[in-house]
């Protein structure tokens, strides 16, 4: 370690303090971000911005509205991510002699490594087949390279966290951001619909699908069992929270019926556990509770499962089926892990076309496409398919350079280090089963940050020392490396500002299927205003995708909803199978400019008939 950078310096608590503060504010505002959409959501659909009672009640929930979820948490994840981006790009800027230091490779590689993969990902992104999706990822996933950079930006963030206090925070804020939401999704469960009607889900809640819900409550169960094992300066009253927290997440997980996540709970709970014992602590009855709960908890629920949910049990038996198809090679074995071994068979044949450089970020679109999906539900896969097989090599190097140090390092480790230790752990194997998303992965990122630690007097990689920040803005060479990398991070900066306008363009007009289900809502609202006043209702109306309301033709034409840009080639046939609703909707057309025209009337044998089209 060189003196140029030593801790005892008298100006350095303060500036250790102050940037802390500035890390984890950011961080805090992370975990707090789905209580902040949920929020969002109530008051749009008390303030009317959501579909009538009676659709989001129906069988369809009106997928446009869901869309409206999507877009919503979307746009605050950019609010979000864009100032993180620059925060991070400064981070790195005053740290930039310390990063160049051929000593820190060697015995930290994993920010060099992650850095390898943000490059190839950039790379992958502007040989791929479509260069500006891969930029901005879907209107669903937003999992392109603009999401890779926030992500990069969280972790450089995270990682400059040096203080337990700070990592205590963000873990008991974790938790009790998931514990919130899971009050929501057993509120749901008990039948206050209105909740339903609000989140237009019964168990994502804000998540848009209830898998990705999964990831954060067992993230969130491996956040209280770190505290309860390792918060050292915590009272009793903290303990029983902890322990709360772990019995009430994992019924909560069980309720979601997320089956992937709650077995990398098992895993990442046994990891956990071996990180206990090894780093030179007993495992008395005590420390064994939240295991306990775990398990007591996950044995009521395989006895007596929930109404309408999967049973524990249904889900092993599930697992133990579909493990045997596979090994027999049976005719079923497509649909194991609800038709993930499909899936993933396909994705490894596409990586063996590409396997250099990949299809690019959301790549396996059009041509490319795999069985069934777009993404393969196994985020290595996923990395390999879409930046190439370097890329994972990256990966999956940065994550076990980090394992190997903390496992050299363990008995020195502070003990919080090992707590979110246990977090990365669970997302890590859940992601066996599932794909990133734009509202999940920062806390990969965010909590793998923050393991990069290995104590408070361990001096850091990525941090801001600014009794030193003159003396390198003033040395010629320094200076010019700082000026460098503040240019490259600008230009960045100003790529993520013009693509942020494109992302929230593309959201708003990148899916046909969005257009297909606000014709499906056009009808639907059609139906209850036919039920409601029959021949009244005889007439043409225009459909305000605004409120969800029809307005009499002969009144002002409310803004175009149209999006007419083609996702997927079978949109349109599923859309009339589900909903039985014809349309003149052709996929090869721009409706940017378009509105739903309704038409309520009788045919020659006096039945009433709804017409749904798309107009200037």
């Amino acid at each position: 370690m060189t003196d140029n950078y030593s801790l005892d310096n008298k100006i350095t608590p303060r500036i250790i303090r102050n940037s802390e503060k500035t890390s984890c504010t950011v961080m805090l505002v992370l975990c707090f971000l789905p209580l902040i959409v949920g929020f969002a959501f109530l008051a749009m659909g008390v303030f009317g911005y959501l579909p009538p009672w009676d659709i989001a009640m129906s069988e369809d929930a009106s997928y446009g509205s869901y869309y409206i979820a999507v877009d919503v948490y979307h746009k605050l994840f950019i609010s979000f991510g864009i100032p993180s981006f620059i925060l991070a790009v400064i981070y790195i800027a005053l740290s930039a002699d310390r990063i160049m230091n051929k000593q820190q490779i060697r015995e930290k590689p994993w920010l060099y490594l992650l850095l390898l993969l943000l490059c190839w990902s950039t790379l992958s992104t502007f040989l791929s087949d479509d260069p500006i999706k891969a930029l901005t990822g879907s209107s669903y996933l937003n999992d392109g390279l603009f999401s890779y950079y926030i992500y990069a930006a969280v972790f450089v963030i995270a990682s400059s966290i040096r203080e337990e206090k700070s990592r205590r925070k963000i873990l008991i804020s974790y938790g009790t951001m998931v514990c919130i939401l899971s009050v929501v999704l057993v509120l749901q469960s008990l039948g206050m619909r209105q909740l339903v009607y609000y989140f237009h889900s019964q168990r994502a809640v804000v998540f848009n699908q209830f898998n990705h819900f999964g990831y954060v409550l067992c993230m969130g169960i491996m956040a209280f069992v770190g505290l309860y094992l390792y918060d050292e300066y915590s009272r009793s009253l903290n303990r029983y929270f902890y322990l709360f927290g772990v019995g009430f997440l994992t019924f909560s997980l069980l309720l979601n019926d997320t089956f992937g996540c709650w077995l990398a709970s098992v895993v990442a709970l046994l990891v956990a556990y071996l990180f206990y014992f090894v780093s030179g602590r007993k495992l008395s009855l005590r420390a064994l509770l939240p295991l306990l709960a775990f398990a007591v908890v996950s044995a009521i629920c395989y006895f007596f499962p929930a109404e309408g949910i999967n049973g524990l049990a249904q889900n092993i038996a599930q697992l133990i089926h579909d493990n045997a198809s596979i090994i027999k090679n049976s005719s079923d074995a497509g649909s194991a892990g609800s038709g993930r071994f499909t899936l993933w068979k396909d994705t490894i044949e596409r990586i063996i076309q590409r396997p250099i450089i990949g299809f690019g970020p959301e790549g396996f679109r059009g041509d490319n496409a795999i069985t069934n999906g777009d993404s393969p539900h196994n985020e290595y896969l996923q990395i390999a398919g879409f930046l190439g097989i370097p890329a994972l090599v990256f990966y999956l190097g940065a994550l076990i350079s980090l394992a190997v140090h903390h496992w050299k390092h363990i008995k020195k480790l502070d003990p919080l280090v090992l707590a979110v230790s246990g977090v990365t752990v669970v997302y890590l194997v859940s992601a066996c089963f599932g794909n990133p998303i734009f509202n999940t992965a920062p806390y990969l990122w965010m909590f793998l940050g923050l393991t990069t630690a290995t104590s408070e007097k361990d001096e850091p990689l990525i941090w801001i020392d600014d009794s030193k920040v003159v003396s390198q803005l003033n040395a010629k060479s320094n200076g010019k490396r700082i000026a460098g990398i503040v240019a490259i991070g600008t230009l960045l900066v100003a790529i993520l500002l013009y693509t942020s306008h494109s992302i929230s363009v593309s959201t708003e007009n990148s899916n046909e299927k969005a257009d297909l289900e606000c014709m499906s809502i056009a009808y639907s609202v059609a139906q209850i205003k036919l039920q409601n006043k029959s021949d009244k209702a005889l007439g043409e109306y225009w459909f305000d995708s605004a409120t969800f309301k029809l307005i009499k033709s002969d009144r002002k034409k409310p803004k175009p909803y149209g999006m007419g840009s083609e996702m997927n080639g079978n949109a349109l046939t599923e859309f009339h199978k589900d909903t039985g609703v014809e349309t003149n909707y052709d996929t090869e057309k721009d409706y940017t400019d378009k509105v739903i025209l309704v038409s309520i009337s009788k045919d020659a044998n006096n039945k009433y008939v709804v017409n749904t089209e798309w107009v200037d």
